[in-house]
């Protein structure tokens, strides 16, 4: 995938509160947490080096992609195609009842249908972020997902 893909490769999950891109490749490369207007824990979009970034996808070039969203909601869904095997990443951020909170949860689920394709790259954060010492929990350096209905939840915590 191109360091900087256009924004027409990216699809939008959000909470009502702050949001996340999602580009075709299984990159989340902006999300800015917890407000719109907060700093950005991943920034790819803008600097592919040093913004940050959590990818989960195939660990190959010569793979097809298609995002589309469940009907009549926000999730996300990115399916990944190879002769080796299909697979999907579910990308949502559920919606959380009452007043505004600086808690926000981020979830990723991993699908695979066929064979062994999607693989969790190691989650970069962005160096702005680094820098103000901000705290992650719950995300986890690599993951080689395979098999027939392979699951795995992931969600990140702020």
């Amino acid at each position: 995938m191109d360091r900087y893909p256009p924004i027409s490769e990216h699809g939008l999950i959000g909470d009502l509160q702050t949001a996340a891109l999602v580009s075709t490749d299984g990159t989340i490369d902006w999300f800015c947490c917890p407000r719109f207007d907060s700093p950005s824990i991943f920034a790819s979009l803008l600097d592919h080096d040093r913004g940050g970034y959590f990818r989960i996808g195939p660990d190959r070039d010569d793979y097809v992609s298609r995002q589309l969203y469940f009907p009549d909601t926000a999730i996300l869904i990115t399916r990944f195609m190879t002769s080796d095997g299909v697979g999907e990443v579910v990308d949502f951020m559920p919606v959380l009842e009452g007043k505004a909170s600086d808690r926000h949860r981020l979830v990723r689920l991993v699908r695979v249908a066929r064979g062994t394709i999607l693989q969790v790259k190691p989650c970069y954060l962005s160096t702005t972020l680094l820098e103000k010492n901000r705290v992650l929990s719950n995300v986890t350096e690599l993951i080689v997902c395979s098999g027939v209905l392979s699951a795995l939840t992931r969600c990140i915590h702020y």
